[in-house]
């Protein structure tokens, strides 16, 4: 008989909602789940054999006499992070109003665009990275040597530790994100965003992408004058 009152008791508790506030406790039930599936989806896409989310880049084998490398994998990326961001934003919008109104949403132009953004920063940033891997006279890299063992240190430092550009990046990306998540869930449709928000995103990536580019040169020179002094 407990177990029973147990069961029934949410089914009562539901009766005595008005509709609107039943979607409103949907929409509450809507918003957690969604953040857990956000945790489960970056969790997921952190896995150390998969590396989805990390830097292109090696791990300096210790030699003789040195204690092992701390640890076996490359720190996690901005790029490629922002980029799982907007896809995990736009998938979800699109599955939750094909849910709530039983058909697929308009893409608005303006998502399309945020796409690409985070499209084009991270084939610039792999770019960057291939090259810096294959450049001779490069002989370190701060994504070689940083630690990996938190996520947003790792997205948000370059090789002098937390950096503005970067910090402003993923502030902007979580921002927006968020308000698009939040027009969707409320008035079930994919919100126009405006063109100055486009532009806002555009210089951030592009500011971060054009002091990523001298970033392990920079390193590099910091390194050589330490082992002159």
């Amino acid at each position: 008989m407990p177990v029973m009152a147990l069961l029934v008791m949410p089914f009562a508790a539901s009766a005595a909602f008005t509709s609107h506030e039943k979607e409103a406790v949907v929409n509450y039930a809507v918003i957690i789940i969604g953040i857990a599936l956000l945790l489960f989806f970056f969790w997921a896409l952190s896995r150390d054999n998969w590396k989805l989310l990390r830097d292109h880049g090696k791990i300096p084998p210790a030699h003789e006499g040195e204690n092992k490398p701390k640890r076996t994998t490359t720190p996690f990326s901005l790029s490629r992070s922002q980029m799982a961001w907007w896809t995990f934003v736009v998938l979800t919008a699109l599955l939750y109003i094909w849910y709530k109104e039983k058909e697929l949403a308009d893409i608005t132009n303006q998502m399309l665009v945020l796409l690409g953004i985070s499209a084009g920063t991270t084939v610039t940033a792999n770019y960057i990275d291939n090259k810096d891997i294959t450049d001779d006279n490069l002989k370190v890299r701060h994504q070689d040597s940083a630690s990996s063992s938190n996520f947003f240190l790792n997205i948000i430092s370059d090789q002098s530790g937390p950096s503005i550009h970067r910090f402003q990046n993923v502030l902007f990306s979580l921002a927006i994100g968020c308000y698009v998540l939040v027009e969707v869930i409320y008035n079930k449709r994919i919100p126009t965003l405006n063109e100055n928000l486009m532009v806002l995103m555009g210089i951030s990536s592009s500011t971060y992408l054009a002091v990523k580019n001298g970033e392990n040169k920079t390193y590099q020179a910091e390194i050589h004058k330490e082992e002159e002094n």
